[in-house]
């Protein structure tokens, strides 16, 4: 479940078609994947086992026929306040060229290539409280 989409970076950009930019790689991230389930939905397992997980460079279409790929990377966030439940968050990098760079090894992404579209940074899954476990920081 999506709880929220950031895309000033995208509006900032000055870019038309950001919007199909958007529901396209989002609906590719939730797709399954042949008989493999969606990014998603491994990137979820992953990010509960571990922490933290990157998905495979994925490509979607935009209407215009540009075809683009993605890679997700996911986290698991705790709020500092205990009141509020952990979430995952997923950074969605989009590159326009086809260039296959890999996700820096900060997160969020400090900066922005040239040749790449600014990225999604997306608030995909809460984590239900009984589920909750110590931050692995």
């Amino acid at each position: 479940k999506i709880i929220s989409i950031d895309t000033s970076s995208l509006r900032a950009a000055g870019r038309t078609g950001w919007e199909d930019l958007v529901r396209k790689c989002i609906y590719a991230f939730f797709q399954p994947q042949g008989r493999q389930p969606s990014y998603a939905k491994q990137l979820f397992q992953e990010v509960m086992r571990r922490g933290a997980a990157f998905s495979p460079s994925y490509r979607f279409t935009l209407s215009d026929g540009s075809v683009l790929s993605a890679q997700t990377k996911c986290k698991l966030c705790y709020p500092s306040s205990p009141e509020l439940q952990p979430f995952i968050m997923g950074v969605h990098i989009i590159d326009r060229y086809g260039n296959s760079r890999r996700i820096p090894a900060e997160f969020p992404p400090n900066s922005i290539h040239s040749r790449r579209t600014p990225s999604i940074p997306t608030e995909f899954h809460r984590i239900p409280p009984n589920s909750r476990q110590e931050s692995p920081r």
